[in-house]
């Protein structure tokens, strides 16, 4: 299951020919049933690593890009929607 306004990586590439992405911040292959957050430089990283990093991270892991405010206001509101769907569990 995705969360809203995020792809799952099995839904960007086919699994019959899934290229290995390593996330940036935990350094391990991305499979194809994981979360994944593409930033506006073009890095994808594991979404629940960078909802875990975002307070600290500046840019990006891999490419060093300063992280753009879209994508750092997109995340927070995803962690926000995990928190209050957690809360209502």
């Amino acid at each position: 299951m995705c969360f809203p306004f995020t792809r799952c990586y099995s839904e960007i590439t086919p699994i019959i020919q899934v290229p290995e992405f390593v996330c940036g911040i935990c350094a391990y292959i991305i499979q194809p049933d994981e979360e994944i957050f593409e930033l506006d430089c073009g890095c994808i990283h594991h979404l629940y690593c960078l909802m875990d990093e975002l307070e600290i991270l500046e840019e990006c892991p891999l490419c060093e890009d300063e992280l753009v405010m879209s994508d750092v206001l997109e995340l927070r509101d995803l962690r926000q929607f995990q928190m209050e769907k957690e809360l209502s569990s």
